[in-house]
């Protein structure tokens, strides 16, 4: 069993001060419970470690499994590591390919989901009768929304969102629970900016036409996901009525000079996903905001003379969007609600092409619709912001720490206290109260 004696010994001796970290301590406990699970195994271990019972793991295991858990998360192999390493059988079976994510974000973004949306199929103008919500689905108890946009010449476009039964919920490994319906985690506030990223598709029942809704965050907060729509059936020509029908309604509230426009901003791609269509028939009805296609590589870049609107995917645009989404992801800067696009971003990974460059693209039989409409909603609007001033932030927020103690330290210092490796630390001093747990 590892680590062997010459490892532990000489290579790489445990520290007396040692203390395990937070994926060392979980992958513990699942070893721990899968071993009380099988008594056969459990009987084995405990009479190897001296009949002591419950069976726990060694200390030096721990050590060794974390000293390489860390070299792997470096290498960008974690994904092999738990392999060859697993606590159970879901970490035995998983792919050796690792998302460009990386398993701490996933596993943390996973962690913060709620099942805390409402869910809702919409009717109204230009919304064919197949892509309203059946009969037998539809809760009629609840609250329907009603939504209008009103264009520059007083023209009145007319939506409602019904509210659809809770009853089975959605599975959340499973996107066809949840096909040709909004869910909704947060309703329009006064006083907020919101962005809509849109990816059509040709409603074949292969790729899906998705709209992604974002509050968007300031310096200090992140964008947070609002509403996320997705249907396989609803093709880019049929695309512009959900879109405008979303952006009416989370636009109800927002005016200039309250918020950073008078409308949602609409970032919609136009050439991988055909979004010409939707855009078009979106600016005749009267809608404006939409992104302005600009090169970043100009010495000065100006939206207000670009001519391009929507997003344009190609073999430079492509990459920066895709990247900046991982970063926004890994370091706490977009919310994401959505368990089914976080089941995207698990199978977004890195591979190699025929002529031998890297790209992130989705695992074979996956999809990145969501992923991709996603990362325009959270990206274009923010394009040219500086990204210094922006706060470093985390998907896990970190605990507050306690008041500053500036009373007398008043601690009767034990000079073998050294020698057992437990040296006073400067949060000792200033928060003896608080009882905080030292890492080494």
């Amino acid at each position: 069993m590892y680590p062997d004696r010459q490892w532990i010994t000489h290579d790489h001796p445990l520290s007396p001060g040692w203390r395990a970290n937070k994926d060392t301590r979980e992958h513990v406990a699942k070893c721990e419970l899968f071993v009380r699970a099988n008594p056969l195994l459990e009987r084995h271990l405990v009479a190897a470690c001296g009949g002591i019972t419950p069976w726990r793991m060694p200390r030096e295991q721990q050590w060794f499994w974390e000293f390489g858990h860390e070299e792997a998360k470096r290498k960008g192999t974690e994904g092999k590591w738990y392999q060859e390493m697993c606590a159970d059988d879901e970490e035995a079976l998983q792919r050796s390919a690792q998302s460009v994510f990386g398993i701490e974000t996933i596993t943390a973004l996973s962690d913060a989901v709620k099942p805390d949306y409402a869910l809702y199929g919409l009717t109204g103008q230009s919304i064919e009768e197949d892509h309203e919500p059946h009969p037998d689905f539809i809760d009629y108890s609840g609250e329907r929304l009603a939504t209008t946009f009103v264009s520059p010449r007083g023209e009145r476009y007319k939506w409602e969102f019904i509210p659809l039964k809770p009853d089975p919920p959605p599975r959340t490994d499973n996107d066809e629970d949840i096909q040709g319906v909004l869910a909704v985690w947060h309703h329009p506030r006064p006083g907020v900016s919101y962005s809509i990223g849109v990816d059509t598709s040709e409603g074949k029942g292969l790729d899906s036409t998705v709209i992604q809704v974002f509050a968007l965050g300031t310096r200090e907060d992140p964008d947070i996901q609002c509403a996320e729509f997705a249907s396989s059936s609803v093709n880019h020509v049929e695309a512009f009525a959900f879109v405008l029908a979303i952006a009416s309604y989370y636009g109800q509230h927002m005016r200039l000079g309250e918020t950073r426009w008078g409308q949602p901003y609409v970032s919609v791609e136009q050439i991988a996903s055909v979004g010409d269509t939707c855009q078009l028939q979106m600016a005749r009805m009267g809608y404006h905001n939409f992104h302005k296609f600009v090169r970043y590589d100009r010495k000065k870049v100006q939206k207000s003379k670009a001519v391009a609107r929507g997003w344009f995917t190609n073999a430079w645009s492509r990459p920066i969007l895709t990247t900046n989404f991982v970063h926004a992801a890994q370091n706490g800067w977009t919310k994401i609600n959505s368990p089914w696009l976080i089941d995207e971003m698990k199978h977004f990974e890195v591979i190699v092409t025929a002529s031998g460059k890297e790209k992130m693209e989705h695992e074979e039989g996956q999809h990145d619709d969501r992923l991709f409409a996603a990362a325009m909603a959270t990206f274009c609007p923010h394009d040219l912001d500086l990204l210094a001033l922006r706060s470093k932030k985390r998907a896990i927020e970190a605990t507050a720490l306690p008041p500053i103690d500036l009373g007398p330290y008043r601690v009767t210092i034990n000079p073998r206290d050294a020698e057992r490796g437990n040296v006073l630390t400067i949060a000792d001093v200033l928060y003896p109260e608080a009882g905080l747990e030292r890492w080494r």
